[in-house]
């Protein structure tokens, strides 16, 4: 088994977050983080041998994406970088136990390798997937020999279709295509690939594989367990099947006038809440979405004071002159009660107190006008929308999902306002 001395190289930790929404996915992705790259050991599987993996030079994460965005080649490479690309050190244990340098080899990737493994007598150097890119690329398996240098590289799509890929979990920048450590066995090494199927999208426990070898020195690629490998494609088109019916339901929902239909669950008040204020405020930007409970609820106080917690934030940065907004919807099945919650709110407000906050409430309308005054010298900015009245499809809402501008990257947005 491989054994990982390393530094906490590239794994996803919470260090720089990107939450955003998947355009044209097939279904929902995962937001993820990606450390800046660092150094990292990964110990041969009797630990006669290790490899060092060493990132090109370091590098501003804001100056990578940026130059990502503009397309640029060696995205984030400082001017002065002494390290230009990514290399390896294959070490040797000798017999006084210390470690000596067997060979060296540069590296393929753009940046550096997530994971590697290196044979017990050092002769061959595996690496695997792409910081910030996992799962994705030319070189996302990367053979090297000692002597010889690169051997040879794989993508995904050279031995799985397109509807398995499409199958597999994935988050914004990555895609989750094998489970554990990747071990050598004779002249080749093997994987187990991560067969998609529905139990596993619910309980991550239940993620089944299937074993994948490819020979060291030609490369050859080979799935020995064939009933195997036809259950896990059935079952990727299960998936699929899944993710375009989802897509399916998608595409109509957003075509179709958007309308609170009771009685609406808690989950179904926020996406009724997200979808109000894409048509109405901002198409392609969403804040905060703030669900007031029955009376009854057991937990009713906690969603009275998340709802109090977001204006208070207001009042803290209100003196500040660079504060960004606090954005959010709030909705309730009472309205009744949150007229009451809301209008305490601003009658316990000082002028201005709000001035950096935009909200948009979901009340019936004969509401609207005793909560317009009630917020007025609060100087919040204040939206509505009727649940009892539909809410149109936006053009521009469509467009941004449907017909979207390729020359930009979701991923990369954020960089604009910088």
């Amino acid at each position: 088994m491989q054994r990982g001395l390393s530094f906490g190289f590239a794994q996803p930790i919470q260090y720089l977050c990107f939450f955003l929404f998947s355009v044209l996915a097939s279904e929902p992705v995962l937001a993820d983080s990606w450390a800046p790259p660092r150094q990292a050991v990964f110990e041969s599987d009797s630990g006669a041998a290790r490899v060092t993996i060493i990132p090109r030079d370091p590098f501003s994460l804001l100056e990578y994406f940026r130059d990502k965005l503009d397309e640029r080649k060696d995205p984030g490479l400082p001017p002065d970088a002494s390290i230009v690309t990514a290399s390896a050190v294959i070490e040797m244990k000798n017999g006084s136990g210390d470690w000596v340098t067997n060979w060296k080899v540069d590296l393929v990737n753009e940046v550096a390798p997530v994971t590697a493994i290196v044979s017990d007598d050092g002769q061959y150097l595996v690496t695997f997937d792409n910081w910030h890119r996992a799962g994705y690329g030319p070189t996302t398996i990367v053979r090297y020999k000692r002597g010889k240098g690169l051997l040879g590289a794989h993508d995904l799509e050279s031995f799985l279709p397109p509807y398995y890929l499409q199958a597999l979990p994935r988050s914004v920048s990555s895609r989750s295509w094998k489970k554990g450590d990747p071990v050598f066995d004779g002249e080749g090494f093997r994987l187990a690939i991560i067969a998609p199927n529905l139990d596993s999208k619910a309980d991550r426990s239940k993620i089944k594989t299937v074993e994948l070898k490819i020979n060291l020195e030609s490369g050859h690629v080979s799935k020995s367990d064939t009933r195997a490998w036809i259950e896990a494609m059935l079952s990727a088109l299960n998936v699929q099947k899944m993710q375009l019916d989802w897509e399916s339901n998608r595409i109509e929902a957003e075509l179709a006038p958007l309308v609170a239909k009771y009685p609406m669950s808690e989950g179904d008040w926020h996406h009724y809440m997200r979808e109000a204020w894409f048509r109405t405020i901002e198409p392609d930007s969403l804040g905060a979405t703030k669900h007031l409970r029955p009376i009854d609820h057991v937990e009713y106080q906690k969603s009275e004071q998340w709802i109090k917690d977001e204006f208070a934030e207001m009042v803290e940065g209100k003196d500040e002159a660079d504060w960004i907004y606090t954005e959010m919807s709030i909705a309730s099945s009472d309205q009744q009660n949150l007229l009451k919650l809301l209008s305490a709110i601003a009658a316990d407000a000082n002028p201005g107190d709000f001035r950096w906050g935009k909200v948009l409430i979901v009340i019936e309308e004969q509401y609207w006008r005793q909560l317009k005054d009630a917020f007025k010298h609060t100087n919040l900015k204040l939206h509505f929308v009727d649940p009892k009245k539909a809410i149109p499809a936006s053009q521009q809402r469509l467009k941004i999902l449907f017909n979207p501008d390729p020359r930009r990257d979701d991923e990369l947005d954020f960089l604009e306002d910088l």
